[in-house]
């Protein structure tokens, strides 16, 4: 049995709802990064979207499920970034440059969401997510690596190689992104973009192909 679709009415309290939930979300997003995560209080948060304290705890029990529902959405982005750049009938190897890129390009782009993604709103400290959720928050991040993982495996790397691979590319990826978006690279008068072109071009290099003797 289906369900019933909705009535106009129910589209139009859903829609304004949605509306809502949108307007909190923006308005914590704000007084997150002016005050850190520790430092937001659900008062300044309803505050600043225009609603009553009251009103805000209609939608969420917490800062904390207002800043999951955060992460969430970046992270779903952040996914859409990664797939959206490849396509599956093109080479590992150029499928996992076109990954690789896709992770590095959105943060690049983005350093708000690179913040969100590392806990950075709060001294890089997860607390106050309970285990559930930072394990469902962590599992969509890794959804946006195992295509990488994947491609190396089709490039002839064991799948522990691939996972380690995979690590060290997500390491690099985040460190460099790090230094360009803290201002800290200048010191070393390099391109974020470019030393991370030149660490891929040395991964897919040292990848052995199947047909590689050993």
């Amino acid at each position: 049995m289906t369900d019933a679709p909705a009535t106009p009415r129910a589209q139009r309290r859903q829609a304004v709802s949605d509306l809502k939930r949108q307007m909190i979300l923006d308005a914590a997003e704000r007084i997150f990064q002016q005050e850190g995560l520790d430092g937001a209080h659900m008062r300044a948060i309803a505050r600043e979207a225009g609603y009553t304290v009251s009103a805000l705890y209609k939608y969420y029990a917490s800062k904390e499920e207002i800043y999951a529902d955060l992460l969430a959405a970046s992270l779903d982005r952040l996914h859409a970034s990664v797939e959206g750049a490849t396509s599956a009938d093109v080479a590992p190897a150029l499928r996992l440059r076109s990954r690789a890129h896709g992770f590095f390009d959105f943060y690049l782009a983005h350093p708000r969401e690179l913040d969100l993604g590392f806990y950075l709103f709060r001294g890089l400290q997860p607390l106050g997510l309970n285990p559930q959720l930072d394990a469902r928050l962590n599992q969509r991040l890794a959804d946006s690596l195992t295509g990488m993982q994947a491609d190396m495996q089709a490039l002839g790397l064991p799948e522990a190689d691939a996972l380690r691979e995979t690590t060290a590319l997500f390491a690099h990826a985040t460190g460099v992104l790090l230094l360009v978006h803290t201002g800290r690279i200048r010191m070393f008068g390099q391109q974020g973009p470019a030393l991370f072109d030149t660490y891929l071009d040395g991964l897919i290099a040292r990848i052995p192909s199947p047909a590689s003797p050993p």
